[in-house]
């Protein structure tokens, strides 16, 4: 879990994934940020909409330590379905978010 609630995705193999219906307010470019864990192995993100590959995030070996990592990815307006999917896992994941617009990293 999290100190601010929520879930941890944990245990995380290949070809695992989490799907959700989201709601996109507007067409616009978002930041997906994500707190990434990987003890021993680098693992692989990709995000899809309604099936369709938009963003792929290479998840480093973070020695045990939460890193979070930042991408930006064009969405258009609408009622989606939104698939986090694994191809490579070995790691986890503490939370995830989208923001209107576009974030560069500290």
């Amino acid at each position: 879990s999290d100190l601010g609630g929520g879930n941890d995705v944990v245990e995380i193999d290949g070809g695992d994934y989490v799907e959700y219906n989201i709601d996109v307010n507007a067409n616009s470019q978002y930041t997906f940020a994500t707190r990434v864990e990987s003890a021993t192995y680098s693992g692989q993100i990709n995000l899809l909409v309604d099936g369709v590959s938009v963003l792929w995030l290479s998840v480093p070996h973070t020695q045990d330590a939460y890193k979070t990592m930042w991408a930006n990815v064009w969405l258009n307006a609408g009622t989606h379905t939104l698939r986090v999917a694994f191809p490579q896992g070995g790691f986890k994941v503490n939370w995830f978010a989208f923001e209107m617009g576009t974030n560069n990293p500290p």
